[in-house]
């Protein structure tokens, strides 16, 4: 994993659907292919993680913590070809996008918005492309 970062509102749909934020993972091979780990985030509980991550969004220093507790426990996902949502929007990047949402706190979002508002990139079309569906058992 290269980092990860977050959008608010999300940049995927489900079913037409927009989500509160999406937290992208974003992986290189050696060989330089990209591949990204879609996450939405709804309303709910909060999370402590995402709270550790507010905590420290103006802090350029190195900091770890548990990303995992960022991700569903159902594995179920949508995969597609696309391209990078921000510049320099690379083309032939694989998306993983967990069905699950995770949940943050309107707080938590609300403190998000204060830093980045609207960050997301709008809703792009198919063209063609296949969306495939894996369902985790």
């Amino acid at each position: 994993m290269q980092q990860f970062h977050v959008h608010a509102p999300s940049e995927h749909t489900l079913d037409g659907e927009s989500y509160d934020g999406e937290i992208h993972f974003v992986h290189e091979a050696a060989d330089g292919r990209l591949a990204v780990i879609g996450v939405f985030l709804q309303l709910g509980a909060p999370s402590e993680t995402f709270a550790n991550i507010l905590n420290r969004i103006n802090d350029e220093s190195v900091f770890s913590c548990e990303v995992t507790d960022l991700l569903p426990t159902n594995r179920s996902y949508y995969h597609y070809i696309g391209s990078l949502t921000t510049p320099p929007l690379s083309e032939n990047v694989d998306w993983y996008v967990l069905e699950q949402p995770m949940t943050i706190s309107a707080e938590q979002l609300a403190e998000f918005h204060v830093h980045y508002d609207h960050n997301n990139r709008h809703l792009q079309p198919l063209n063609g492309r296949h969306v495939l569906y894996y369902q985790d058992k």
